[in-house]
């Protein structure tokens, strides 16, 4: 998901000398970004510019069990959280209650437990104290429309400003999931200083500071070295789409990358964490079709009696905040299919230039 857990290991720390030739990634040169001082390349933006902000999907509700219906309410026309509480029943129990209005018709959701095992993950996350979980909890708000984590963004924000040792600069960068407006400071690009991390917030500000000249050939010996790398690229490539960026890549290379993230998923009884994360952003990236439904019925059946999800099921230990929030986004997505969905990154507010 986001960085922030040492226990999952990212590899050998594969861009050494790519990371000292642009200053180590400090992204910092004369109270300018790295990427800003030196090569870029420019964000293109598509031509519907911020009309179209809230990038399709399409293909996210084909391998679903189906489109969602229409409830037809004018509280559904009001709200656009309401528009997927109203049609799905994973999520309808957990709405507010301007979008729980009775007589819809819920839409196929797979599984038969499928909605039980929604519900116990929203309990299970729902008094989470990690912030990076306050973030995933704040897509599934904007996404879902799940009432529960409508207040996740100013959770975060109390959290770390009465926790001095939360003060953090990448936890002041990835605030920027649940605020297009979050201030940079370019001082916090200094700290960047994990492997995932240099796949990510280059993407996360891509609109704002370009993309410099190596990260196509970063993201390409990413998706070689695998595992979370692998499965950050992809989480990349929601976050530059999000952000009307373009990047220039070999032909072929992302669907080569959705292929990978997808043979990521074993198909053993038994599940992990890397697994249940490769299958939640092939979902956001709108390509479900590759996550097979055994998979889905299997972290269903792994859940825990408290709800969450251990990092690796075959493993004694406690649920996982961060396997758990993977999990739950899956399941919202199997069980919530649509044409399109709200984007994953916070759209810029009224007030943005």
């Amino acid at each position: 998901m986001v960085s922030g857990d040492s226990r999952r290991p990212v590899g050998d720390r594969i861009w050494r000398t790519r990371v000292v030739v642009c200053g180590a990634m400090a992204l910092y040169l004369s109270s300018s970004a790295c990427w800003v001082a030196s090569e870029t390349v420019q964000p293109e933006r598509d031509a519907a510019g911020d009309a179209d902000h809230e990038i399709s999907r399409e293909r996210g509700a084909r391998d679903s069990g189906g489109a969602s219906s229409d409830s037809g309410s004018s509280d559904s026309d009001a709200n656009p959280l309401c528009s997927i509480c109203y049609s799905c029943a994973a999520t309808a129990p957990h709405c507010s209650a301007e979008c729980s209005a009775p007589g819809t018709s819920p839409t196929q959701i797979g599984p038969a437990d499928l909605t039980q095992a929604v519900a116990n993950a929203i309990r299970f996350l729902d008094d989470s104290l990690e912030p990076h979980a306050l973030l995933m909890l704040d897509v599934m708000y904007r996404r879902f429309g799940i009432a529960s984590f409508a207040d996740a963004l100013q959770r975060y924000d109390e959290l770390i400003s009465e926790n001095p040792e939360l003060q953090v600069p990448m936890l002041r960068l990835f605030r920027r999931i649940a605020d297009h407006d979050n201030p940079l400071l370019l001082y916090d690009l200094k700290a960047i200083s994990v492997d995932i991390d240099f796949v990510t917030i280059p993407a996360l500000y891509c609109d704002r500071l370009g993309l410099f000249s190596e990260y196509p050939a970063l993201l390409e010996e990413a998706v070689l070295r695998g595992g979370y790398l692998l499965t950050h690229v992809l989480l990349a490539s929601i976050w530059w789409q999000d952000n009307g960026c373009r990047v220039p890549l070999s032909e072929g290379f992302i669907e080569m990358m959705y292929r990978e993230n997808a043979e990521l998923i074993g198909d053993d009884r038994a599940i992990d964490d890397l697994e249940i994360e490769a299958a939640a952003f092939l979902y956001m990236a709108g390509q479900g079709e590759l996550v097979e439904e055994s998979f889905v019925e299997r972290v269903i059946a792994q859940q825990t009696d408290d709800g969450g999800w251990l990092t690796a099921s075959n493993l004694l230990g406690e649920s996982d905040w961060h396997t758990t929030a993977a999990g739950l986004l899956l399941l919202l997505h199997v069980g919530c299919p649509a044409e399109s969905y709200p984007p994953m990154l916070a759209p810029r507010s009224a007030k943005t230039p």
